[in-house]
């Protein structure tokens, strides 16, 4: 879900989301929890790494698809019929 949507998902989030994820994830989350503050680059650059690192795991995934839905942003968890390139 995330990944054929993941245009969309990166344009709407936001820092708050992204760190309030990571307090749920596992992994080299310091690394990351720093990579995605403001002075480390272009908001959509540091969103990137963090889906990246997200969909590294499941349980992260999971955490993150539970978050999106506390945030209200579910209909991103939608499959588009067309799936996007996500420029990998």
């Amino acid at each position: 879900m995330i990944t054929s949507n993941y245009k969309c998902i990166l344009d709407e989030m936001q820092l708050k989301l992204a760190r309030e994820t990571l307090s749920c994830c596992v992994g080299n989350v310091f690394e990351i929890q720093k990579a995605v503050l403001p002075e480390n680059g272009k908001r959509r650059d540091r969103m990137n790494k963090f889906l990246q690192f997200i969909l590294q795991e499941d349980l992260n995934v999971i955490m993150f698809e539970k978050m999106m839905r506390n945030y209200g942003i579910e209909k991103l968890l939608k499959v588009n019929e067309q799936p996007q390139d996500i420029g990998l």
